[in-house]
């Protein structure tokens, strides 16, 4: 499908929807990247931003729990936290709406849990970047939010202060777990575990073979990690989770031949994974394999689909930032500015004014009211108002109806690489100043950059 309009993205991403229910795990992959690609590059060429876009954040949060499925934990991790990053919008992408459901918070928390990556939970939710309130409108991604808070308090013993009841099942997980990082009452607390609907299945099942190890009960690993590959033989990290409960069980036999079994699937496996990285040295030191290099080539996709372009000719993996573009103006002085020279490297939030128009007065009065406050923080506020002098700078920065030939109203938040991490563009004035200076906020932490690039 997606030949018949390469640089339609949501064609591509059809075709992931076909390939995902005939159970074809690569094909559903190569589809999800291919159309995130292309809208990426759809993106970049007329700075769309990611909540203007229906369908960008469906297809990226989906390629990251195939990408899972398929045991590339850094591409999934980079998808993730590139989605949590993006900017955020009252009108288009509150947490009750369609688009928050899939922004990378569920993601992200997924990864991160199922990874083993504790530390790193405990630094993002105790940030703006992952802090549970923000999903107060999306009560599936709370709770899986404050489920993943509180075990990082046990893994970790920070208290982060997600302390509250969070449903029967959960609390009696959470209970159980801390029970057994504790060593008291292990064996109650693995019959607790046992018992909870949510551990039973999937992922939730994966978690109960991790429970198990951490207990040190290896034959009941053995046993859900045996149902968890029924369940999916195709999910690499299942096959992973149960390879390791049989060697620790003393099935190393069985372990050989999931290994085998596993091993057309396994060439995205993401080996610098904490988890991954510990159960391939379980692996090296039971003489089932020497290195990575047990991984095979899924040989018959290629041949398959050898006609298809790499991945990286039709566009980035992640959203970026545009650049905004330096322009001239004149002030209300009759003082002509330049933006570069105006902003001096620091970060700004620019406000394109139009004429005879009170919204636009009362716009400006409250950023006025956060000035000093944006001081505070490093951030300078630019007003440009919209005399004709001015257009070009309005069209510079995309405020401007080319059709109408109209002037329209423009909200930037420009960082201090000139990267346009917030806008709002539209024929009314942005009015919520309080959102914009939260979200100021957010952008601005030293987690954020690293997470819009994927390297945290």
């Amino acid at each position: 499908l997606g030949w018949t309009g390469p640089g339609i993205a949501h064609l591509w991403h059809m075709s992931g929807h076909t390939f995902s229910k005939a159970k074809l795990p690569f094909e559903t992959w190569w589809t999800q990247e291919a159309a995130a690609r292309v809208d990426h590059a759809y993106m970049n060429r007329h700075r769309v931003f990611p909540f203007l876009l229906h369908n960008h954040a469906h297809n990226n949060e989906w390629l990251t729990r195939t990408l899972m499925d398929l045991g590339n934990f850094k591409k999934a991790t980079q998808i993730a936290q590139n989605l949590l990053a993006l900017p955020k919008h009252p009108k288009f992408n509150a947490p009750e709406q369609y688009q928050q459901l899939r922004t990378g918070g569920d993601r992200v928390l997924d990864i991160l849990e199922r990874t083993q990556q504790w530390e790193l939970a405990a630094e993002m939710i105790d940030s703006p970047l992952l802090e549970c309130s923000q999903f107060d409108g999306r009560a599936e991604t709370l709770i899986h939010c404050w489920r993943v808070a509180q075990l990082t308090q046990i893994m970790t013993g920070k208290d982060l202060g997600y302390h509250d009841s969070i449903g029967a099942d959960i609390n009696a997980e959470i209970t159980a777990v801390k029970m057994i990082v504790n060593g008291s009452n292990i064996a109650e607390a693995l019959q607790t575990l046992f018992t909870l609907e949510h551990l039973n299945t999937g992922w939730g099942l994966f978690y109960r073979v991790q429970y198990s190890i951490l207990a040190g009960d290896f034959a009941k690993a053995f046993q859900s990690g045996k149902t968890l590959v029924a369940e999916d033989p195709k999910n690499v990290p299942f096959a992973l989770a149960a390879m390791e409960s049989a060697i620790l069980s003393g099935n190393t036999s069985i372990a050989r031949q999931r290994l085998e079994a596993i091993q057309p699937f396994s060439q995205e496996l993401d080996f610098d994974s904490p988890w991954v990285k510990g159960v391939q040295q379980l692996l090296e030191s039971h003489q089932i394999v020497a290195d990575s290099s047990w991984t095979q080539p899924y040989q018959a996709w290629r041949d398959t689909h050898k006609p298809r372009p790499e991945h990286s000719q039709l566009g980035p993996l992640l959203w970026e930032a545009p650049l905004m573009g330096d322009f001239q103006w004149i002030d209300k002085r009759g003082v002509w500015r330049n933006f570069s020279q105006e902003r001096a490297g620091a970060p700004a939030v620019v406000v394109f004014l139009l004429g005879n128009c009170p919204l636009c007065d009362e716009q400006y009065r409250l950023l006025q009211t956060q000035e000093d406050l944006l001081a505070q923080k490093g951030v300078k506020l630019i007003p440009v108002t919209s005399q004709q002098e001015n257009m070009p700078a309005f069209r510079v920065v995309d405020a401007f109806d080319d059709f109408e030939e109209i002037a329209l109203h423009g909200l930037y938040f420009v960082n201090s690489q000139r990267e346009i991490l917030w806008q709002d563009i539209s024929a009314e004035a942005f009015m919520d100043i309080d959102f914009l200076m939260k979200e100021v906020d957010r952008l601005l932490h030293p987690l954020h950059h690293k997470a819009l690039l994927g390297e945290l």
